[in-house]
């Protein structure tokens, strides 16, 4: 797996987008990230523990002020 950026936030956005995508297709990227932090380099496995360790209220896509829309029947994430 990549490494992280050096503003931790800027990630998190990004892991909140996937993981609100992942749960629309019935998975969960806590699954994804326990079964292959082992693949990730010391610093994203700091990183990804954080993230696994926030307040799920604090993943929320409505916390980014973000939104799910369908544009031209293809799903895409926009600011409110």
């Amino acid at each position: 797996m990549e490494d992280f950026s050096n503003d931790f936030r800027e990630n998190i956005r990004f892991l909140i987008l996937i993981n609100h995508s992942s749960i629309l297709l019935g998975n969960k990227l806590e699954k994804f990230i326990i079964n292959e932090i082992d693949n990730c380099s010391d610093r994203a496995k700091i990183y990804f523990k954080k993230f696994l360790e926030r307040d799920e209220s604090l993943n929320n896509i409505d916390k980014f002020e973000i939104q799910l829309k369908e544009i031209d029947n293809f799903p895409i994430y926009t600011k409110k």
